[in-house]
């Protein structure tokens, strides 16, 4: 397995989302920690911020609801098919290879419907 994507390595994404959160009335709630901190991550090792993970196969890419942002679409073992971002990861060659992505769902400041849950995503890995 080769991780393509960490989130602990896009510090670009992580002062972003810090920005929004401290500066801004949008932005994710600061509930363990600002995202990106010791203090998240060991939320998340502790199960205080449960991860969560899909198991499944590459099936394409989309350019998301509103056409400006790549999307790699990835079908679960179970079905469901989700989208998640690219971040500079080129998936010419991974149409059809089973992947694993880890996430976790948090909460928006001011959320656009009810039980509205952002899934930011942690770790993209692909199968060898």
């Amino acid at each position: 397995m080769s991780v393509l994507y960490d989130l602990r390595s896009d510090h670009d994404l992580i002062r972003d989302i810090r920005d929004a959160s401290l500066n801004t009335e949008l932005g994710l709630k600061i509930t363990h920690g600002l995202v990106g901190s010791d203090e998240w991550w060991d939320a998340i090792e502790r199960g205080d911020i449960p991860l969560q993970r899909i198991d499944g196969v590459v099936v394409g890419t989309t350019r998301g609801p509103m056409g400006d942002w790549p999307l790699m679409k990835v079908r679960s073992d179970s079905g469901r098919t989700t989208n998640w971002p690219l971040n500079g990861v080129s998936t010419a060659d991974l149409i059809g290879r089973a992947v694993v992505v880890e996430y976790v769902e948090q909460e928006a400041k001011k959320p656009p419907f009810p039980d509205y849950r952002n899934e930011l995503l942690l770790r993209f890995i692909v199968a060898d």
